[in-house]
C-alpha cells in the first residue's frame, strides 16, 4: 500500500506541485534552452492555466521538432504531467510548427525549472544550470538549436569562391541571456567575441554571439546540436571544406548521400 502511494505521488508530481521527486537533468537544461530561445509561457486570461508553447520554422525546423522536441516535451511534460502526449500547433501563414501545452498543472514544473511566466525580456540562466558543466552545455546547445544558426561565409583572403569559413551564432534581444551564455564559453575555453547591433525604428537592439573558425568545430565537438539543420551545414563543411549558401533540406540530404555535387550549387542564379 504505501509503495502504491509512491508511485502515485510520483505521477501527480507537477498537480500537487511536489518537488522532491523532480530531479533536475541534462533533459531538463537543454529544455530550458530551448524555451529561452523559441519559447512562450504565459497564464491564460481568466483561467488558472499555463500555456507552454515552442514554435520553429515549419520547413527548415519541422524535423527538429519531430525527431527530438516532441518526444523530449512527452518526455518530461507529456505523459508524467499530463498523461498524454503534447499537442502540436501549425500556422500556415506564418510558417511555424511545434509544440502546444495548455494546463493548470504546468506551474511546478516551470517553477522548479526557473522559467518564469509571461513577457520574455532581459532572460536570466538559471543557477542550477549556470553552476553545472553538463547542464550548462545542454542548455547552450537548446539555445543554438533554437535561437542560433550555423553558415559558412567567404574567405577574403583567399581567391575562392567557395564559402570556407564556418561561423556558428547566437543572437537574441536579451543582453544578459547572451552575456551569460558568453561566460559558460569562457568557461568551456570556447572563443568566441560579442556583438551588439542598435536599432533605429524602435526595435530592441539585438545581441550576437559569435564564434568562428577554427572555433566552430570545437564548439560543435563540446556542445553540438540535435538540429539537422545545424548538423548538415556542418556535416558538408567538415566533409567537403566549404557549404554552399542558401541550400534546402533537401539540397544537404542529397549531397551528403553523394547525389548532388555541392560546386554545382554555384552555378545557379
Amino acid at each position: 500500500m504505501k509503495f502504491a502511494q509512491e508511485i502515485h505521488s510520483r505521477k501527480s508530481l507537477s498537480i500537487e506541485k511536489d518537488k522532491l521527486y523532480m530531479e533536475l537533468t541534462e533533459k531538463h537544461a537543454e529544455l530550458v534552452g530551448l524555451h529561452l530561445g523559441d519559447g512562450s509561457l504565459i497564464k491564460r486570461k481568466g483561467t488558472n492555466k499555463l500555456r507552454f508553447q515552442l514554435r520553429g520554422d515549419a520547413i527548415s525546423d519541422r524535423e527538429h521538432y519531430e525527431s527530438f522536441i516532441i518526444p523530449l516535451c512527452n518526455e518530461l511534460i507529456g505523459f508524467p504531467i499530463l498523461g498524454k502526449e503534447v499537442g502540436t500547433v501549425y500556422y500556415k501563414k506564418r510558417n511555424c510548427f511545434g509544440v502546444s501545452v495548455e494546463s493548470t498543472h504546468l506551474a511546478g514544473f516551470f517553477e522548479k525549472l526557473g522559467v518564469k511566466v509571461g513577457k520574455k525580456d532581459e532572460l536570466e540562466i538559471p543557477e542550477w544550470i549556470k553552476n553545472n558543466e553538463t547542464f550548462s552545455k545542454a542548455f547552450v546547445r537548446g539555445l543554438f538549436d533554437t535561437d542560433g544558426g550555423i553558415y559558412y561565409g567567404k574567405s577574403y583572403n583567399q581567391k575562392s569562391n567557395l564559402n570556407k569559413v564556418g561561423v556558428v551564432d547566437i543572437a537574441s534581444t536579451s543582453k544578459k541571456l547572451i552575456y551569460g551564455t558568453s561566460k559558460i564559453m569562457s568557461k568551456l575555453q570556447i572563443k568566441h567575441r560579442l556583438m551588439e547591433y542598435k536599432k533605429t525604428n524602435g526595435e530592441k537592439n539585438y545581441h550576437r554571439l559569435r564564434i568562428q573558425k577554427p572555433n566552430h568545430a570545437r564548439f560543435m565537438a563540446i556542445i553540438g546540436s540535435h538540429n539537422q539543420k545545424h548538423l548538415s551545414k556542418f556535416e558538408i563543411g567538415e566533409k567537403f571544406g566549404f557549404c554552399p549558401p542558401y541550400t534546402t533540406p533537401l539540397e544537404r540530404g542529397k549531397i551528403l548521400k553523394g547525389e548532388l555535387n555541392p560546386h554545382s550549387l554555384y552555378k545557379r542564379d
